[in-house]
């Protein structure tokens, strides 16, 4: 039995009466729905309305610059990864990286395989028509191998190297990773949680089980977020596994103070 609150009822039971309004030719007037209700969906709409015209407006804005772009009458454009791949600029002869460490030093284990990914594909911005295209990487490790492997295009040395190091410690193609993400808007109890369910989680599963740690982006939307890791070796029944990790997230769910904790699972994150 889960407990609602007063605001919570009613909105759960203004979203029955709306879907049976889409089921039935049943005719409920605005007085049928609690006042506050009413109220907060038409600050809703207004909201999104509002939201909707600041996306039109930036996505216009943003297609302006990039048509300007290609026909010459903007000689830089300055960017994020949204530029590197889907776009044919025929006079571009210069590319620069900036900072391209941050790729390189970002905290997972896929951060080399996508850095090479994405400073490959921005640099064949460069030189698409008759000129030759010039790229600069401003980086404070020059020797780092993948920095290296770009300089060479040498995607085949970039796999050989990736997957020789992920083959002792079980990561994908070599092994399966779940991550399990709770969320909730108090932290003591996200970390209450996490703890609760990291600790059942090794009893089954054993070292393969890191965590809890906290994500990249650790608030979002007033919400906290913590994040539990297990790795599953090629092998192993996976179905398994996640019948066993389902069977462990349904019982805290079940437990009084933790059940209010939203949780989820991204098999093989990207």
């Amino acid at each position: 039995m889960v407990g609602f609150n007063k605001e919570i009822d009613q909105e759960a039971a203004y979203n029955i009466v709306m879907q049976a309004a889409a089921m039935a030719p049943v005719s409920i007037s605005e007085a049928d729905v609690p006042a506050e209700i009413a109220e907060r969906e038409r600050n809703i709409g207004r909201e999104q309305a509002r939201q909707g015209l600041r996306e039109n407006n930036a996505e216009r804005r943003y297609r302006d610059i990039i048509a300007s772009f290609e026909r010459g009458e903007t000689d830089i454009l300055v960017g994020t990864q949204m530029i590197t791949k889907g776009f044919d600029f025929p006079h571009l002869s210069l590319v620069g990286i900036l900072n391209a460490d941050n790729l390189l030093n970002y905290p997972d284990f896929r951060a080399s395989e996508r850095a090479y990914q994405i400073m490959t594909q921005v640099a064949g911005r460069a030189g698409r028509a008759d000129d030759s295209g010039e790229v600069v990487i401003q980086t404070s490790q020059p020797d780092d191998p993948v920095i290296v492997q770009v300089r060479n295009l040498d995607y085949e040395g970039m796999v050989r190297t990736q997957l020789e190091e992920r083959r002792p410690l079980h990561y994908p193609p070599y092994g399966r990773i779940v991550t399990v993400s709770l969320r909730h808007y108090k932290k003591e109890l996200v970390n209450e949680g996490a703890s609760y369910l990291a600790t059942q989680m090794r009893a089954v599963f054993g070292d393969r089980v890191f965590g809890p740690h906290a994500p990249v982006i650790e608030k979002m939307k007033n919400e906290n977020y913590l994040s539990i890791t297990i790795k599953v070796e090629a092998g192993r029944s996976f179905s398994k596994v996640k019948e066993l990790l389902g069977a462990m997230i349904g019982e805290m769910s079940s437990r009084p103070g933790l059940r209010n904790i939203t949780v989820s699972c991204n098999v093989d994150p990207q």
